[in-house]
């Protein structure tokens, strides 16, 4: 999942990725990626990743598997 961060400062980091449990990239142009030196956030089967431009705020979330959560058999 890719969002567009016309923010920046950097053009490098013009879009942002996150790439489930292989961590984060960024981009230019959103074609050619960088994957980014930073530890991945684990994830069961499940993540979204969004940008609220009012707060300036990029969020992640993921589905972890544990005792409160169903899994398909």
């Amino acid at each position: 999942m890719a969002v567009r961060d016309p923010n920046d400062p950097n053009p490098k980091y013009r879009y942002k990725a996150a790439l489930g449990n292989d961590g984060f990239a960024v981009s230019p142009n959103g074609i050619n990626w960088t994957k980014l030196d930073v530890p991945a956030i684990p994830s069961f089967d499940e993540y979204n990743f969004s940008y609220n431009p009012t707060e300036n705020l990029f969020i992640h979330t993921v589905k972890r598997d544990g005792p409160y959560g169903d899994r398909w058999p």
